[in-house]
């Protein structure tokens, strides 16, 4: 690309990886940084998983393991996209609001 052409860059996209900061820094320092969509919803819901399986084994080592057995179930209706719902994740969704703070919070960052 060259020197001019790349500091000329206004903005670079990419897929967030540790090796590409760097390079764009040093070979395009004007570029802002875009991360792509897909990885950017991909980390949310990572995420918001890793929410629901630290509550799931809190709440075993609690000794409440019927609510434990209860967050497994509705694992897709804090993943899937709102409008893509079944019924059933729906209300399981619902449920999850009125009982579940930390995990309701996690679904609505996502």
């Amino acid at each position: 690309m060259g020197a001019e052409r790349a500091a000329a860059l206004t903005h670079v996209g990419c897929d967030g990886a540790d090796w590409i900061h760097p390079v764009v820094k040093a070979r395009a320092p004007n570029a802002v940084l875009c991360l792509d969509s897909f990885h950017v919803v991909a980390w949310a819901s990572e995420a918001v998983d890793e929410v629901r399986r630290r509550i799931t084994r809190d709440l075993k080592a609690a000794g409440r393991d019927e609510e434990a057995k209860a967050l497994k179930g509705p694992r897709w209706a804090v993943l899937k996209n709102p409008k893509n719902l079944t019924g059933g994740q729906q209300e399981s969704l619902a449920s999850i609001k009125a009982t579940n703070g930390p995990l309701y919070r996690a679904y609505l960052i996502n």
